[in-house]
């Protein structure tokens, strides 16, 4: 008998949780399932929901994410829809919940990292909401073991079933790109080889500046310094170049189109992600399914997702990060070989398999039965 399902597609336009839910959802959609789907967006979702099949529904939710509101909202969104399941693609549960959840617990950064939070209060309603997702959730879905293992290491006594579904990638970043097309899409988005590639939000945890300052390290490199992603600090990092010297080396695309990001990632020398704390790293997997080097922080959700198929650096060390620079600038040899174990690390990663894994979540849940 086909089920009731509501997702929350809220996060649908954010960077790292919106791809998450934009691909699950699209990865949904492709599978051959009865099921009804509801899915709460935010305003301006139209592009994305009108190419859904009729079995998936979208209601308009504004309210905003981490915030009172959206607690009494979305327990009204739930009661007016009345599913079966509710899928909470973050930490965060409405206050009255009609139905069982599932909940995506993507990473535990606000809690392992308070610092990288604005105020006190923030780190008390992460961990509250936490805690509150395994007392109340069927199942929780973390994105890698690692997330699983910080999970339990913070709450050991939550008896709640933990799935680790990875995230997958994109199948157009596995797709080849001619030598002239390659050259005409960067030409649009006045990108300028050869570069190094940085991918995300300007949080602190992703340490945009360790790597601007190693950057300024390597005068004797051809490469520039590409930054793509929300620059909702464009100013502060362009100050921080200008201080640096390399002001004029360094291009602050802001955000990219989703279809013009294969070509960047296949157009630059390597993809260096020097983040301090990951769940997953969607970028390093994209990255590698473009045949494009990475350099990585050793942290372990990045060893997790990239294995053998990275340049390691230390994130609190601007001499390795420099370093690592300046051997992949130069040496052909070890981006090849980066480029072939990355390739095969990658197909690791579907979108397809995650929807499946996902929907096996739904099913279990919805008939309460434990892994």
């Amino acid at each position: 008998m086909p089920s009731k399902i509501c997702i929350d597609a809220r996060k649908l336009h954010d960077f790292g949780i919106g791809s998450y839910v934009r691909n699950l959802v699209s990865a949904l959609a492709k599978r051959a399932s009865q099921d009804d789907y509801w899915l709460l967006v935010p305003g301006g979702a139209e592009s994305f929901t009108s190419r859904l099949p009729a079995n998936f529904h979208a209601v308009v939710e504004t309210a905003a994410g981490y915030s009172l509101r959206e607690q009494v909202a979305v327990s009204r969104r739930l009661s007016e829809i009345g599913p079966d399941l509710y899928h909470a693609t973050h930490y965060v549960l409405p206050g009255r919940l009609p139905c069982p959840a599932v909940v995506t617990i993507h990473d535990l950064i606000h809690l392992l990292y308070p610092r990288f939070l604005p105020n006190r209060f923030a780190y008390y309603y992460a961990r509250f909401m936490v805690r509150r997702a395994l007392r109340r959730a069927r199942s929780i879905i973390t994105v890698s073991n690692t997330s699983r293992d910080d999970l339990q290491c913070m709450f050991p006594a939550s008896t709640t079933a933990i799935d680790v579904i990875h995230n997958g990638v994109d199948g157009m970043f596995a797709k080849e790109i001619g030598e002239e097309e390659l050259a005409q899409r960067l030409r649009r988005l006045e990108v300028r080889p050869p570069y190094f590639l940085f991918v995300g939000n300007p949080k602190p945890h992703k340490n945009l500046d360790a790597l601007l300052r190693a950057f300024a390290n390597t005068q004797s490199i051809p490469e520039r310094l590409v930054v793509v992603g929300d620059r909702g600090d464009s100013g502060a990092t362009q100050q921080l170049c200008d201080e640096l010297g390399i002001g004029e080396r360094v291009d602050l695309l802001g955000y990219v189109e989703a279809s013009s990001l294969p070509a960047v990632y296949r157009g630059s020398t390597a993809l260096v992600h020097p983040s301090h704390y990951e769940g997953f790293g969607l970028p390093v997997a994209e990255a590698m399914a473009s045949g494009t080097p990475v350099i990585a922080a050793d942290v372990p959700a990045l060893r997790e997702i990239a294995n053998n198929a990275a340049e390691w650096i230390d994130p609190n060390d601007d001499t390795t990060i420099s370093q690592a620079l300046s051997k992949l600038s130069k040496d052909r040899d070890r981006r090849q070989e980066l480029s072939h174990r990355g390739l095969e690390q990658a197909k690791r990663f579907s979108w397809d398999k995650c929807a499946e894994k996902t929907e096996q979540v739904y099913r279990r849940a919805l008939s309460n039965q434990q892994p």
